[in-house]
């Protein structure tokens, strides 16, 4: 009986455990096999999900703030990545991590800028803390479809989106015909 007694508690906390997990049906990707996902907010308060449509695909992730000049040249370059590589399967997007006191200038920042990727908001810094332990601004990381990390960077020097993109033109598949 004292035996049964200390297990009650186990017993309750793995239930309530089992009960409060939940999957949604929308963290599956439209061809049904279970994939990585991150769920951020976009600048005008919708949710958005950061996730891959294909196996192959790239996830890039530039992390930046309002106050950070070399952010916009990094996202400037990243631009040209999007545009070169989207049809092969790299899935960008600009994630602000501004203070809440800056972030509204964000979509100011954003309407002056000139990338086509979607801008999210990582405002409680989960996800950048996640990555970028050092702190670093600008900073990027490209992840697998299943979310593996397969490079990072903190900081940015002009041209140096060239050895990303070679990294691109090794990891990502051909572009689909008529793809671009």
């Amino acid at each position: 009986m004292v035996r049964t007694a200390h297990l009650y508690p186990l017993i309750v906390a793995t239930a309530l455990l089992n009960a409060c997990t939940t999957s949604s049906p929308s963290s599956t990707p439209p061809d049904g096999r279970a994939g990585f996902r991150i769920d951020l907010a976009t600048l005008d308060g919708d949710l958005a999900a950061v996730q891959a449509e294909r196996d192959t695909d790239v996830l890039l992730l530039s992390f930046w703030k309002t106050t950070c000049t070399p952010c916009k040249g990094q996202l400037s370059d990243f631009e040209a990545l999007h545009r070169a590589y989207a049809a092969r399967g790299l899935r960008a997007y600009a994630v602000n991590i501004d203070e809440p006191a800056q972030r509204a200038q964000a979509q100011t920042w954003v309407d002056r800028g000139t990338w086509s990727f979607p801008t999210l908001v990582d405002a409680d810094t989960q996800v950048v803390t996640r990555y970028n332990q050092r702190g670093a601004c600008p900073f990027y990381v490209a992840l697998t479809a299943d979310g593996e990390v397969l490079r990072s960077h903190g900081g940015y020097v002009k041209g140096e989106s060239d050895e990303l993109a070679r990294f691109l033109d090794q990891r990502l598949p051909p572009a689909p015909p008529g793809g671009g």
